[in-house]
């Protein structure tokens, strides 16, 4: 064991590039968060201080991470970590020292800031990267398009500090072949033949017309994930919503006078397209409108001479994961961890 594992000094910094410096200098910068995500938020201009307190957490040149507690009103009294980072050559007794010494300083912060629960990993809220992989069984090699979660090693760091499992979440595949995409298609025109509902496909120009009605909906289809926090509309414009038409698909579902009372989104990587968002209104769930946007979103794929789909990154009790399991098999599962502060 090393002098400095012995002292582990701890120290508590301020969100600043230099200081994200710091902690990128222990191994490297994590490469499932886009860098133009870690240039806008760990800054000293960082959105979220805004609205919350973060820091990051540095145990000598052995381990560190970013910890970040949101602190408007109505939100859970919740802690959020990420971007864990430990020395490669920081092994064994080592190991576990630098992690349990930085666990009770995230623990001592985030109490100080009356939180009662730990939990990540989530790069400061869950309209960002967040989520481990806990296991895989392909076939599709990770990490796909968008997939941007930390990697399986990472697992046992979090156990080795007593986290354990709060959240569990799937990916699922589906060959062209079995069930047919266009059969599964042609079924869901026909049970919804009577609905006045349109679905097609918005380009770049339209998705920003219709930006506020897309962030309603979204925002309140993501109201229901566990962790939610709200995002302002300007950010969701700026950010979230600008990539969407790049990255391949978006379909819309329409009104006979043009309101949008749903919306899907995903990409298109070599064979291989990914289904990420599907969301409804309120009133139009349970009307087979979320079953109508996948099953489109399919036949856009072979389009696009797809053979393979991804149903990406479903929490293991919602809808979607429900309707997806009909005709997708798990191909990948991640998991979010935690303890109590109390």
């Amino acid at each position: 064991m090393t002098q400095e594992a012995v002292a582990c000094p701890v120290s508590i910094l301020p969100l600043a590039h230099a200081n994200a410096a710091r902690l990128w200098a222990i191994a490297s910068a994590p490469t499932h968060i886009p860098k133009a995500l870690l240039d806008r938020y760990l800054s000293e201009q960082s959105l979220f201080l805004t609205y919350g307190e973060a820091a990051i957490i540095l145990v000598g040149r052995r381990a560190g991470w970013i910890v970040a507690c949101d602190r408007r009103p109505g939100l859970p009294r919740e802690a959020v970590f990420a971007c864990l980072t430990v020395a490669p050559d920081c092994l064994a007794s080592d190991r576990a020292l630098a992690l349990a010494t930085l666990f009770e300083a995230t623990r001592i912060w985030a109490q100080a800031r009356d939180a009662t629960r730990l939990v990540g990993p989530i790069f400061f809220s869950t309209w960002w990267p967040y989520r481990v992989l806990a296991c895989d069984h392909g076939p599709v090699p990770w990490p796909f398009s968008g997939e941007c979660t930390e990697g399986a090693h990472r697992l046992a760091d979090y156990q080795m500090m007593g986290l354990a499992v709060t959240d569990r979440f799937v990916s699922r595949h589906l060959d062209r072949r079995w069930p047919p995409w266009w059969a599964l298609d042609l079924l869901e025109r026909w049970l919804r033949r009577n609905s006045p509902i349109t679905i097609r496909r918005i380009d770049a120009t339209e998705c920003l017309a219709q930006a506020h009605s897309i962030f309603a909906m979204i925002s309140d289809v993501f109201a229901h994930n566990a962790h939610y926090t709200p995002l302002d509309e300007d950010t969701f414009k700026s950010v979230y919503l600008a990539g969407l038409p790049e990255q391949g698909i978006v379909l819309g579902a329409f009104e006979p006078n043009g309101e949008l009372v749903g919306f899907c989104s995903g990409s298109v990587a070599g064979p291989v397209g990914i289904l990420k968002t599907v969301g409804v209104v309120a009133r139009h769930r349970g009307t087979r409108l979320g079953m109508g946007l996948t099953y489109q979103f399919h036949r856009e794929l072979m389009r696009h001479s797809c053979t393979q789909a991804v149903h990406a990154m479903m929490k293991d009790d919602n809808a979607s994961n429900r309707l997806s399991g009909r005709v997708a098999r798990v191909m990948r599962e991640y998991v979010l961890l935690g303890c109590s502060l109390d």
